[in-house]
């Protein structure tokens, strides 16, 4: 009896904690449920002025932030609030252009529930960045309006 109800209080706690994050990275209206804000992931993407989506990766989802046509991961924004830049990040703070997910190192794949099946570079270290952000200029307001999230820190 004792595993059954430490199963049931283990599965309670995991669906009660990921359950309203989840939720509100799909309401339409952001700041009407606090409670997920808490989720970092969502929270600075939202308080930036971003848009929190979430989309199949493997047997994963992957979570990004986006802006207009810009997309890069949640996490590289969280973690460059610590100070720990992704490859992702590096690109828009270095300002290094390229034609393809390739000349950045990284692999593209399609996003087939995006607009126009938008594609993005995957780095090695799993971070990720819309390729029309890596084709972007410098001075693009694709380019300068990421940089200004991320400095921001």
């Amino acid at each position: 009896m004792k595993h059954t109800f430490t199963r049931f209080l283990t599965v309670a706690l995991v669906s009660f904690s990921f359950a309203p994050a989840f939720a509100l990275a799909f309401d339409s209206d952001f700041g009407s449920t606090a409670t997920g804000l808490r989720n970092p992931l969502i929270r600075f993407c939202v308080i930036n002025g971003g848009t929190f989506e979430v989309y199949p990766y493997g047997s994963d989802d992957m979570a990004l932030c986006r802006w207009d046509r810009t997309l890069i991961d949640s996490l590289s924004i969280v973690e460059n609030l610590d100070g720990r830049q992704s490859s992702a990040v590096n690109v828009v703070m270095n300002e290094v252009i390229g034609s393809s997910c390739g000349d950045v190192g990284a692999r593209a794949m399609a996003i087939p529930q995006t607009p126009d099946s938008q594609v993005i570079c995957i780095f090695s270290d799993d971070s990720k960045l819309a390729l029309e952000t890596v084709q972007a200029g410098t001075t693009s307001p694709e380019r300068t309006g990421l940089k200004d999230v991320l400095l921001a820190r």
